[in-house]
């Protein structure tokens, strides 16, 4: 069974500084967030987790985290930039980057912070990431949770089977590399240095909406085209009456 291991992240990994793993946690973004508040210097803490029982996402939604399917994790990093939407894309690129390096095929990404894959015409999300600002004393961190769905899951909630895939199928198109190697690979790419002109680059050849027509999902849905992300991460968009509204947070989904 590939089973996470702590000693094999921490030696298949060049920057993490202490990598924690456990079986089950209700959720390790929660943590990673006591530990930074807590700990001196926490920078390059990881922690892994096989299943989460309270993982969650963007607005407290829930994250399935089943267990030996998955890799759910908090990397805690020093935060050079007070805006968490970028920390989110260069996370997102940080993990396409892993996955496409290691496993042959590279997601695409939907505005802000989902990873997706193509399954049978269809965009399925692989990876969700959430990176939540701490601050302890005078230093300012950032914990980047993200939630990889590594193996198809066969039991998947039925509200859940629609919409959610993985990168790999037993069935059909089994694993490459281990869960402990992926990982480490992840971590390595969110520790290096930031290159932001270039993750935006990547970023946006990369994204699944841009030309595209989406639903903007907020108080008063509508539908517009994505024209543009800007070099902050806003998305820009055009709406039916031909209004151009930039997006500094929120949720879109592809029209149909």
């Amino acid at each position: 069974m590939d089973r996470l291991a702590q000693a094999e992240i921490q030696s298949l990994s060049q920057l993490a500084t202490a990598v924690k793993v456990f079986d089950s946690v209700a959720s390790t973004n929660t943590l990673a967030i006591e530990y930074a508040k807590t700990t001196k210097n926490p920078h390059g803490t990881i922690f892994v987790a096989d299943t989460q029982t309270g993982g969650y996402g963007r607005k407290q939604r829930s994250f399935f985290s089943p267990p030996n399917h998955g890799i759910y994790m908090s990397i805690i990093s020093q935060a050079n930039t007070p805006d968490a939407s970028l920390v989110t894309i260069a996370a997102a690129v940080a993990v396409c980057k892993a996955i496409g390096q290691l496993c042959g095929v590279f997601p695409q990404i939907k505005w802000v912070n989902d990873l997706l894959l193509l399954e049978q015409g269809e965009y399925r999300k692989i990876c969700g990431i959430l990176a939540e600002m701490v601050r302890a004393g005078e230093q300012s961190y950032v914990v980047v949770g993200i939630g990889v769905n590594f193996l198809k899951y066969a039991d998947l909630p039925s509200e859940l089977e629609p919409i959610v895939g993985a990168v790999f199928d037993s069935a059909h198109n089994p694993p490459t590399t281990t869960r402990n190697s992926l990982t480490a690979a992840i971590i390595d790419n969110i520790l290096s240095d930031c290159d932001y002109n270039a993750i935006m680059e990547f970023y946006r050849k990369h994204s699944c909406i841009l030309g595209k027509k989406i639903r903007v999902i907020c108080e008063k849905p509508y539908f517009a085209t994505a024209l543009a992300i800007d070099g902050s991460g806003r998305l820009v968009v055009e709406n039916e009456t031909g209004q151009i509204i930039t997006l500094i947070s929120g949720e879109v989904s592809i029209a149909i």
